[in-house]
């Protein structure tokens, strides 16, 4: 697909690799792709599978979140991230997907509560 200069199907490729990588359990390596596969999408102005690439970019954020229970979860600035990531797909599939919303929607809960967690779990000192 490179070669052909096929980057729609290139970004499909690359975002199918990294969902087979989640399943693996290679988080670091799908993240990877799941970034370049969105910068392709960005490029293309392909708004449902950008917002399907940056929902699973806060999906894999989610789960190392939940990997690190000394913090409740990766670290906030981490959680902020995928919060956002979830919050610009949300706009981006807005009226095109239905049920792509309704994750994005469960998915944003979920990282709320994480967050909140975290916020919990912090000490006075920790406060700023």
């Amino acid at each position: 697909e490179r070669d052909l200069g096929n980057k729609a199907g290139l970004a499909s490729c690359i975002g199918n690799q990294a969902l087979i990588l989640v399943a693996w359990d290679r988080l670091d390596e799908a993240m990877t792709l799941h970034l370049e596969a969105e910068k392709l999408y960005r490029e293309l102005g392909n708004k449902s599978d950008l917002a399907r690439s940056l929902a699973n970019q806060a999906a894999i954020i989610k789960n190392w979140a939940l990997r690190d229970p000394t913090i409740g979860g990766f670290p906030k600035a981490s959680v902020d991230e995928a919060i956002a990531l979830v919050k610009e797909a949300m706009l981006l599939a807005k009226g095109i997907d239905a049920s792509l919303e309704d994750f994005l929607n469960h998915l944003y809960q979920d990282l709320i509560a994480k967050q909140n967690e975290a916020n919990l779990r912090q000490t006075p000192a920790d406060k700023p």
